[in-house]
């Protein structure tokens, strides 16, 4: 399944189906819970996390700090007054409303009609206040263009395309985009680009950065589209942060599509950060010859693959850092294929201090090898994690010896209704067999000599909180919530 995803990322798209939803005006308007989703400019939190350092000798060392309700979406949850529009920025304003005329001076007394001529007649640095209604969109080229809409009941319609440095876009609805494999928004070639408190909906991808070091996307729903967020190229200096990547479930062709957020062949630094995504059938994140990822601090469910890692004709998957997240089955005890970490190709790459609570497969899957989209692990460090409620590891091959694993809390699944494999502390490919002993596990593999079989204590795993009950042996040890 995974294979052939990655398989039709490679073929062109002009060798695919060309439209794949329908395009066109009259985008109906957002209403109920979609509709309070957009938070006011200000109250997103870029979400950073703590993570701590690798200790020796099995000492407790600091945990990364989310709230006991796990690492919600900064921002998500619209107070009163949500979707008003920002202050003025230093820039000139402009305006554009659905009762305006182009001919007009774009004043807020005698706005345009259109985004286009906006777009066409502002100088670089100025800010563009767009009405309620729907607007088609536009291509912006000048420099520090702040778009800044009324919440959602602006819609931009059609792909808005940004090719310019410093341009921001907050408080709108961007949908509609017809064409295939583009984006609701889509950011080419251009700097510290923002795309914040908007809802992103019915697109083959929700937002596309292409080559777009330093974006920051921050605040935002993202649902209903094919991928949620596509990256591609320079991320250096990129976070995603606070979002609700949700329900994109859309299908671009028969292999690709229902995933969150997909880095392909991406270089520089991009952080992952304080998101929730759950919802998207295939996959939560997926990581394809990317390199210099940290994923931190989110909430991650309802996806076959929760991460996945691949790669093709010896390109780097390297300096991943993967911590402090809660990775859960969306329907615990459910016969179904939700997997959380599966790592086939990591190089200086750390797994640490997450949690995972009754996962259908495996919690963290490893091959290390070469062909069918699998690459070498090396240095790969996997400590400090809790692992409840179903199997472990699914190891899959031979591992080099730099491959650590230890400092896990795991507690499988022994009571009530398992995953299929859930009883299994792991799965182990050289030995052709799983196992549910403990000691047996250690003794094929050599790994958990300072790991702990007990059960986590998390303080009400039905309800998802995974956070954990006074005296638990996870506490200061392991997990998304072991610190103080």
């Amino acid at each position: 399944m995974s294979a052939l995803r990655f398989l039709r990322r490679l073929l062109p798209a002009v060798a695919l189906v060309a439209l794949l939803f329908g395009g066109g005006s009259g985008v109906p308007a957002l209403t109920g819970d979609l509709a309070g989703r957009i938070s006011p400019p200000g109250t997103n939190d870029p979400g950073a996390v703590t993570t701590g350092a690798p200790g020796s000798g099995g000492s407790p060392e600091p945990a990364p700090t989310v709230s006991a309700d796990g690492p919600a979406a900064p921002g998500l949850t619209a107070p009163p007054g949500a979707g008003s529009p920002p202050p003025p920025g230093d820039g000139p304003q402009f305006y554009v409303d659905a009762a305006g005329d182009d001919t007009a001076s774009g004043t807020a007394a005698a706005p345009w009609r259109t985004l286009a001529a906006a777009v066409a007649r502002v100088p670089a640095g100025a800010t563009i206040r767009l009405g309620a209604g729907e607007f088609a969109a536009t291509t912006i080229s000048n420099p520090g263009i702040r778009l800044v809409g009324m919440g959602v009941e602006t819609v931009i319609s059609g792909g808005l395309i940004v090719r310019a440095d410093g341009v921001s876009v907050s408080n709108a609805t961007l949908t509609g985009q017809s064409r295939a494999y583009r984006g609701g928004v889509i950011v080419e070639g251009a700097r510290d680009v923002a795309i914040r408190n908007s809802v992103i909906r019915g697109n083959p991808f929700g937002i596309h950065l292409l080559d777009a070091p330093g974006a920051h996307i921050e605040g935002n729903l993202v649902t209903d589209n094919g991928y949620g967020i596509e990256v591609h190229g320079a991320t250096d200096g990129t976070l995603v942060s606070g979002n609700d990547i949700v329900d994109n479930d859309r299908r671009l062709d028969e292999s690709r599509g229902a995933g969150g957020v997909n880095l392909y062949f991406t270089t520089g630094g991009i952080a992952l950060r304080a998101n929730r995504i759950e919802g998207n059938d295939e996959v939560a994140i997926e990581l394809y010859a990317a390199s210099d990822v940290t994923i931190e601090g989110n909430r991650l469910s309802g996806s076959n693959d929760l991460v996945e890692t691949g790669t093709e004709d010896d390109r780097p998957c390297e300096r991943l850092a993967i911590t402090g997240n809660v990775l859960f089955a969306a329907t615990p005890g459910d016969a179904g294929e939700e997997r959380g970490i599966y790592l086939r190709c990591a190089s200086d790459a750390q797994v640490a201090w997450n949690t995972f609570a009754h996962l259908d497969r495996f919690a963290i899957g490893l091959f290390s090898g070469s062909g069918g989209f699998n690459g070498p692990l090396r240095d790969v460090t996997i400590e400090h994690n809790v692992i409840a409620g179903g199997r472990a590891f699914s190891i899959d091959s031979v591992l080099p010896d730099s491959v650590s694993i230890d400092r896990d809390v795991i507690s499988p699944c022994r009571t009530g209704q398992c995953p299929e494999l859930g009883r299994q502390v792991a799965f182990v490919a050289s030995r052709r067999a799983g196992t549910e002993r403990w000691g047996q596990f250690r003794a094929w593999t050599g790994f958990e000599a300072r790991g702990v079989f007990a059960d986590p204590q998390f303080v009400d795993a039905a309800s998802g909180d995974y956070s954990l009950r006074p005296g638990s042996p996870a506490a200061g040890f392991a997990g998304a919530f072991a610190g103080p």
